[in-house]
């Protein structure tokens, strides 16, 4: 294990390493492992909601009295479950890795991964005040794919406040209030301090004016800065966004009555550009803009912040759902559909729907399939499957609006409803793996962090590619190549 770390670390090129269900093996060898390969970075999957446990796991990863891991903070995810997932926000007050500042340095945060997404550990609710709970917090945060996708400007400015004020995973903390409703706190970074309200209350939660200032806001949280922090702010991190978008502007200034100054065309502001005050409201043209702003106070122009937006029109596009009822044995379907621009619904007026009849086969399995038309940007459709009638159902099935695959499972909800689980990154795009003759293909030869090495004009396997190039991992006709 030594020597396999060693490689990896040293040849291969990574920094660190994740440690899987380290239950399974005493500590001290995760710590060997590190202190043998200098890792930079290390944490440990000990899953297990009681903060002693978790202590003593990164204790005894000790090596010549030094801790060599740091570890997923599962006592966080629970009071996460039960606090914004549940809405009983008073359960954050739980000691977590985080909130301890012995440990907080060792405290890997998340609100879910790989495995809680796909059972009843889940996060249910409130994701994105969720993930401000963390991105504030100390720790090392890691951020769920699927919460990026679904949340990403929200998320995305939460991390540029976190890196603004300097919130490192040694950065202090503060617990201001905890009720039901509504948990606050502020957290200090090397660079200034972050306030910060959630919770089905946050939203009309207001602190001291004159020490901060609102900076970021969404579902079920808030986000203040330090007016002492002297800079613009935007609603909007730079990105892709959709026709009609708009974007806040927002000035964090000791002088209240600061004003903005801004340009579209990516020039720096003066204080003769156009101004705006404190909370003004810009739709963003379609098409690229950079857009510039800086606060405007005393006459002189300080705080600048550069953002660059992408807006496209929306277009309307077409999507299938397809549909497998195998492990419920249906053999006919129904479906009742509703929702969005209101044009999804069924031909037929009453329960159970439309009979469908059209079918796809894909990877072994009949689906049954049906085709809707996305006509805007909020359109979406909900669905009812039933069999028998009507006799049988699913749950809902809400708000989809792509391309999408369910299998209705044999497990049922407190209705009796079959519930439905959507496998549609399992067939993203539903076409067949496309081959081609080897003798027409070139080979290019990859790095694993993406620099091309070499390039041929035609097919050459691995052992050639990589003749003469140090030892290590490449990338060779589209597969991973270790070379000894």
């Amino acid at each position: 294990m030594n020597a396999y770390l060693d490689f990896l670390k040293n040849d291969v090129g990574y920094e660190g390493f994740r440690y899987d269900f380290v239950k399974g093996y005493a500590p001290k060898y995760v710590g060997q492992y590190n202190n043998a390969a200098k890792a930079q970075f290390s944490v440990g999957e000990y899953w297990d909601d009681n903060v002693t446990l978790v202590k003593n796991w990164i204790n005894g990863t000790k090596q010549d009295g030094v801790i060599q891991s740091a570890a997923f903070d599962f006592p966080l995810k629970y009071y996460i479950n039960d606090a914004i997932g549940s809405g009983t926000w008073s359960r954050l007050n739980g000691e977590s890795l985080a909130s301890n500042a012995d440990y907080r340095r060792y405290s890997v945060t998340f609100v879910d991964n790989h495995d809680s997404y796909r059972d009843a550990n889940m996060c249910k609710a409130n994701l994105e005040a969720a993930n401000a709970y963390i991105l504030a917090m100390p720790g090392t945060p890691c951020v769920f794919l699927k919460h990026w996708i679904d949340c990403k400007a929200d998320i995305k400015n939460m991390i540029l406040l976190r890196n603004l004020t300097g919130i490192n995973n040694q950065s202090a903390w503060k617990r201001n209030g905890s009720s039901v409703a509504r948990y606050i706190f502020t957290t200090t970074g090397t660079k200034g301090r972050l306030h910060v309200a959630v919770g089905s209350s946050a939203n009309t939660y207001s602190p001291d004016a004159n020490t901060w200032a609102l900076a970021a806001e969404g579902h079920h949280y808030r986000y203040f800065l330090e007016r002492t922090m002297q800079t613009a702010w935007t609603s909007l991190p730079s990105g892709h966004y959709d026709e009609g978008a708009t974007v806040t502007l927002r000035a964090i200034a000791t002088d209240k009555n600061a004003q903005l100054v801004y340009t579209l065309d990516g020039t720096d502001p003066t204080s003769q550009s156009t101004r705006a005050n404190n909370g003004a409201t810009l739709r963003l043209p379609e098409g690229n803009t950079t857009l510039k702003v800086a606060l405007l106070t005393g006459g002189k122009v300080l705080g600048t912040v550069t953002r660059t937006y992408q807006v496209q029109a929306f277009k309307p596009y077409n999507i299938s759902v397809n549909v497998n009822t195998d492990a419920v044995g249906w053999t006919s379907m129904y479906v009742w559909s509703w929702g969005g621009d209101g044009s999804h619904n069924p031909t037929a007026k009453s329960w159970p729907g439309d009979r469908v009849t059209t079918t796809t086969k894909l990877d072994g399995k009949t689906w049954y399939t049906l085709h809707y038309a996305i006509n805007a940007k909020d359109d979406y459709v909900n669905f009812v499957f039933n069999s028998s009638n009507g006799s049988v159902q699913t749950a809902n099935v809400q708000n989809v609006k792509r391309t999408s695959y369910l299998v209705v499972t044999a497990s049922k909800d407190a209705s009796g409803h079959y519930l439905v689980k959507d496998v549609s990154d399992k067939y993203a795009t539903a076409i067949a793996p496309i081959t081609t003759a080897k003798a027409h293909r070139p080979t290019t030869v990859t790095s694993i962090d993406g620099r091309t090495l070499r390039r041929f004009s035609t097919y050459v396997d691995a052992a050639e590619a990589t003749t003469g190039l140090p030892a290590g991992l490449y990338i060779v006709n589209g597969a991973k190549v270790a070379k000894p």
